[in-house]
């Protein structure tokens, strides 16, 4: 039987915007109130800021239901930041979220794809090896080579990250879906699609 599972981006998102401005108490009733409702995943920002981290810090304990996710790059000092936050959590996931487009892989990391491939299983494994959930997501995925982003997300998946992803404008799932049947062992975790529009831009 196939279960639909809810993932709620809502506060990680606010963050980027410059039309939604949640207050750090707002954020808190946010979360709250998607634990509440037994929402699958809490999508929480990259950690930037002590005021990040103390969002993450106060919310784990009381989170129920919800597993709390904290987006990280490549660096590990970031992965470190995430999981300092994320430990007292029930259920805690470290999202490393990577560009794969041409584009962004050279405006966001300033690298080549070989040297960005190079990085992800390593990332993946120091992830794994301080939290039981590591998620791997592929950024701009809908501009991304098919071929590319087979060769990474098999990185990640040999890593054990316990789901892989893509997300971007509208058609990520048409572009993802003709590369999952490339993968080996694609059936050993959870695949997620994130299409989104302008709710937050």
């Amino acid at each position: 039987m196939n279960r639909i599972r809810i993932a709620d981006i809502t506060i990680a998102e606010a963050g980027k915007s410059s039309r939604v401005n949640l207050s750090f108490k707002e954020k808190m009733e946010v979360a709250k109130q998607l634990d509440s409702l037994h929402a699958d995943v809490i999508y929480m920002p990259k950690i930037d800021s002590q005021a990040d981290s103390l969002l993450v810090k106060s919310l784990a304990p009381l989170m129920k239901y919800s597993t709390l996710s904290v987006e990280t790059g490549l660096d590990r000092t970031d992965v470190e930041k995430a999981w300092n936050a994320l430990s007292g959590a029930k259920k805690s996931r470290i999202s490393i979220c990577v560009p794969t487009s041409s584009v962004q892989m050279e405006y966001i990391c300033g690298m080549k794809e070989k040297k960005i491939l190079e990085l992800v299983p390593g990332i993946v494994s120091y992830a794994k090896s301080l939290c039981e959930e590591v998620e791997f997501s592929c950024k701009d995925a809908t501009r991304s080579e098919e071929d590319f982003l087979v060769e990474i997300i098999s990185a990640a998946i040999r890593s054990k990250c316990c789901e892989s992803g893509g997300y971007g404008r509208h058609g990520a799932a048409g572009r993802i879906r003709p590369a999952y049947r490339n993968f080996k062992n694609a059936d050993s975790g959870t695949w997620r699609d994130s299409s989104f529009g302008d709710l937050f831009r």
